[in-house]
């Protein structure tokens, strides 16, 4: 009877090349755009929306508003200069970020205020007082 064994180490040339190839090439970002995490919530009778960008300068951040889509975008560059022939493994993200949203009649697009601290961007976006919510008491 002839049995095959199975031995998960007889690959290990090929896992050893993969990684000889990974640092070799540099990794490159330079045309991805990312989408940043998002919460979205209402605070206070304001819809607010926080957005992580990490690593980002603020100057580089991009709010705007158009037919109803409010857009983020931003950039994060690399400034890493490699020198011939070393070794690096690149795992930060850089390049754009970008990330719209579509907004609802019941906001106030002439009253957003905007502000950025620890990489989170904080949108807080006024909502016209008909779209409030009211508490009905009960007779």
């Amino acid at each position: 009877m002839n049995m095959t064994v199975f031995n998960p180490f007889r690959n290990l040339s090929s896992v050893d090349s993969f990684f000889d190839n990974y640092f070799s090439a540099p990794q490159s970002h330079e045309n991805a755009t990312l989408r940043p995490r998002v919460d979205v919530f209402e605070e206070n009778d304001k819809l607010v929306l926080e957005a992580e960008l990490p690593g980002v300068n603020k100057e580089s951040i991009t709010v705007s508003v158009e037919r109803n889509v409010l857009t983020l975008s931003a950039e994060k560059k690399h400034e890493r200069e490699l020198k011939e022939g070393s070794n690096y493994l690149g795992e930060r993200a850089w390049g754009k970020y970008e990330r719209s949203f579509k907004l609802a009649d019941t906001v106030d697009q002439e009253n957003i205020e905007a502000s950025y601290h620890d990489g989170v961007l904080r949108l807080e976006i006024a909502q016209k007082p008909e779209a409030v919510a009211k508490r009905i008491e009960i007779q």
